[in-house]
């Protein structure tokens, strides 16, 4: 057995296939973070780890690369909470005199663990731009848990983050794209709200390519087209007047600006007092057809989005590549291929005995953490107003793009964010297309 973990027999008999939800469970405990996977690589068989011993060996595994010094704690929680409710590990008693109890890795854990462990290890290794627990997710679930039937007994299973990301890549990558969300939603089974978290979630990593209406955006919006017809505007046959003045309006307008129907129907109804007797709703109506005309005829561009369209996924070839190399890589395991979790373990084992390696790879763990980089309450205030005052009159989705911390601020968290620092009159806000806009309040008063 050597020093560091991992010197294990070759186990080459054929296994039955996994399950969905004995996968799911795998990816749950070992495969959504590195730092997991090298915790149980680090356990040798035979041997119990108390939590003193565990930090040791996580920390010696780096040598003088150290690439995260977490809480002495956390390797020995990562046992408790996600290696040990599957099986992968087991509660032992290490010193019956001074009653100490820890961990040590089971036959299940050296034989699905382990290889798991290796084989996504190394597919991390693969492509530095994201981490695992940016491709599967968090294991927290709100689900309600159920019993299922392993080779190793009867273990507990919960819908979690990776088994839904894992569907979503293998309907991707199979579709015709793009493809809206409620479509993806529907042939998964699932609730398309819960898809769309995971889907931003994803884009906010560019794993996938994702696009939708926010709630706080209108469905339907127009400009002025930069290659309107030269000659004279036709008419459309039952609006004729309207026509003309809907045109005229995007004229005055200028070039690049995008309004809402609703915008429009007010502004030539403040400037109309006749269309102000008219029902709104009608005359909204007909403004729509109007400007569909209009965007038909090239006058006009419609903004992508429109009612029915609401949302759009794709994949660029190189994050199609990569999804496609990540599934047939989970299939093979899946289908527990004799060679495939040989190759994980000596995978592995590689990975284990190059301090450089592990090093590098638990500095990604620890840069995708929100536990190792979590901001305060005020400490997130702080950094998003700092990037309105360097940008001002930025969107939410440009303070996005502009943070250089990692892991980021979802955009979710920065709407959240900035909402408070409008209820503190510390930005304030414009909105000049259909994104809102901030402006710090101190830049204001310097101008």
């Amino acid at each position: 057995m050597t020093e560091l973990g991992i010197g294990r027999k070759e186990i080459l008999s054929q296994r039955e296939r996994l399950s969905d939800e004995q996968l799911g469970n795998l990816i749950s405990a070992v495969g959504n973070l590195e730092g997991k996977a090298i915790t149980l690589l680090l356990m040798e068989q035979g041997r119990i780890y108390s939590k003193g011993n565990l930090y040791h060996k996580f920390m010696g595994a780096q040598e003088e690369r150290i690439g995260w010094k977490p809480d002495r704690a956390i390797p020995f929680q990562y046992c408790q909470f996600s290696l040990l409710p599957i099986g992968l590990v087991a509660l032992g008693e290490k010193d019956h005199d001074l009653k100490t109890w820890g961990y040590g890795v089971t036959p299940y854990g050296e034989e699905e663990g382990i290889p798991l462990a290796g084989l996504l290890l190394d597919f991390s290794e693969k492509h530095p731009e994201f981490s695992l627990s940016q491709v599967f997710g968090s294991t927290n679930s709100p689900s309600q848990p159920k019993n299922i039937q392993t080779p190793e007994g009867e273990t507990e299973f919960k819908s979690r983050s990776p088994i839904l990301r894992l569907k979503i890549f293998r309907k991707l990558i199979a579709a015709k794209l793009p493809i809206r969300e409620s479509d993806l939603a529907s042939t998964i089974g699932e609730n398309a709200g819960m898809i769309g978290r995971h889907l931003a979630l994803l884009a906010d990593s560019h794993i996938i390519s994702y696009e939708s209406i926010r709630k706080d955006q209108p469905q339907s919006f127009y400009a002025l087209s930069s290659e309107k017809p030269n000659e004279r505007l036709t008419q459309h046959s039952a609006f004729s007047s309207l026509t003309e003045k809907v045109y005229s309006f995007f004229l005055n307008l200028g070039p690049s600006k995008q309004i809402t129907l609703e915008d429009i129907t007010d502004s030539l109804i403040a400037a109309n007092s006749e269309m102000g007797k008219l029902n709104k709703q009608a005359l909204k109506r007909r403004i729509s057809t109007i400007c569909s005309y209009l965007a038909k005829q090239h006058y006009l561009v419609q903004g992508k989005f429109k009612e029915g369209l609401e949302s759009e996924i794709t994949l660029s070839d190189t994050q199609k590549a990569t999804l496609l190399e990540l599934v047939a890589l989970i299939n093979r395991f899946q289908g527990q291929e004799p060679e495939i979790l040989e190759e994980g373990r000596r995978k592995a084992m590689k990975i284990i005995h190059n301090p450089h390696r592990v090093s590098h790879l638990l500095r990604k763990a620890k840069e995708s953490s929100g536990r190792a980089n979590k901001l305060s309450q005020g400490e997130g205030a702080d950094f998003v107003l700092s990037l309105i005052k360097e940008h001002p009159g930025a969107s939410v989705e440009d303070i996005f793009k502009f943070q250089d911390r990692k892991p980021r601020l979802s955009m979710a968290n920065i709407g959240v964010i900035v909402h408070r620092l409008r209820g503190n009159d510390r930005v304030s806000v414009s909105r000049r297309t259909v994104k809102n806009r901030f402006t710090a309040v101190d830049s204001e008063r310097e101008n």
